[in-house]
């Protein structure tokens, strides 16, 4: 499960407005991210990703507020000139992890992450509860599911 961040006036209240959707080990791709005043773009590793931004980890310290622009690829779906903004920027060792705030993001890309995080947390909660029926055919997340216990279902 991930951890989500409580709301200062509202202890225990999510303040997301959007579902996030860990990546696991099948979806992990680099994202490439544009930089005002360099040539070659910052490549990053998602670390999870939801309709309203994306956690990456790179080598490369942006500061928070900085406006940039990324190509995603995580193979279910590419989306080219995503604007984002960073929001939170945390050292680990030499590498950073980023925060990233959607600024202009597709509709469609929107809709298809929204669908992906549903369905993953749905999936979560009938593994949990022992559901009879934890795979289920129209699950868009079903393709990317790693767990042991979806071989029984297919």
């Amino acid at each position: 499960m991930t951890q989500t961040t409580p709301h200062p006036r509202h202890p225990g209240a999510e303040k997301r407005r959007y579902k996030r959707l860990p990546i696991l080990s099948r979806l992990v791709r680099p994202v490439l991210i544009t930089l005002p005043g360099l040539k070659k773009p910052v490549p990053g590793i998602v670390g999870d990703l939801s309709a309203g931004g994306l956690a990456i980890n790179t080598f490369v310290e942006m500061p928070i507020g900085r406006e940039l622009e990324m190509n995603i690829d995580l193979g279910v779906f590419r989306a080219d000139g995503v604007a984002g903004r960073v929001v939170r920027l945390v050292r680990r060792g030499g590498a950073f992890q980023i925060g990233i705030e959607f600024t202009r993001v597709d509709r469609q890309l929107t809709d298809r992450i929204n669908g992906l995080a549903e369905d993953f947390d749905a999936c979560e909660l009938r593994w949990v509860r022992s559901s009879d029926e934890i795979c289920l055919s129209d699950c868009t997340y079903h393709p990317f599911c790693t767990k042991v216990i979806k071989k029984n279902f297919e």
